[in-house]
């Protein structure tokens, strides 16, 4: 247990730029391999902030990134299963109107779906959790709209329609 407050301590204080070489190599050595091209490379780099708050080892760091990795609509682990449940995916389902109404940056992403959820009586996380679940097909990640801005308006949109129904 010590041990892991430590090396999380350390993935923190850890050079941004260096961490995102030490995960490609991780990822270079995976069965089944796991290549990284150019823009993977390159949201890995800009999530760092985030991701490295979060891990508490390398492979942890790899793991909270993957949804990084490709494009397209992610899997869903068990806990985003739940949160993508049937009131979970009508909650998506209504906010991707407001938030594709913005200009897709994490400050106005926030407040649309903020918005959104005050004015249908809504905790945010009534609407956060499963964006988040979508998003990166787990139940937890880096900042959630610091996320959405980051893959773009596009890749989130095709990410959040495939389970907004």
């Amino acid at each position: 247990m010590k041990l892991d407050i430590l090396i999380g301590h350390c993935l923190r204080e850890t050079d941004e730029a260096t961490l995102p070489a030490e995960l490609v190599a991780i990822c270079e050595r995976l069965s089944p391999l796991v290549v990284l091209d150019a823009p993977a490379r390159d949201r890995l780099t800009q999530a760092m902030p985030g991701l490295k708050e979060r891990a508490k080892t390398l492979v942890e760091l790899v793991q909270g990134a993957e949804f990084l990795f490709t494009d397209g609509p992610r899997g869903l682990d068990a806990a985003a299963e739940k949160l993508l449940s049937p009131e979970g995916r009508a909650n998506l389902a209504a906010v991707l109107p407001a938030l594709e109404a913005t200009d897709w940056s994490a400050p106005a992403l926030e407040a649309a779906a903020r918005a959104h959820a005050e004015a249908h009586g809504l905790k945010l996380g009534a609407v956060a959790q499963p964006l988040r679940a979508a998003l990166t097909g787990k139940a937890s990640s880096p900042p959630l709209f610091e996320m959405l801005a980051l893959l773009g308006r596009e890749e989130s949109s095709i990410r959040l329609r495939a389970y907004g129904t």
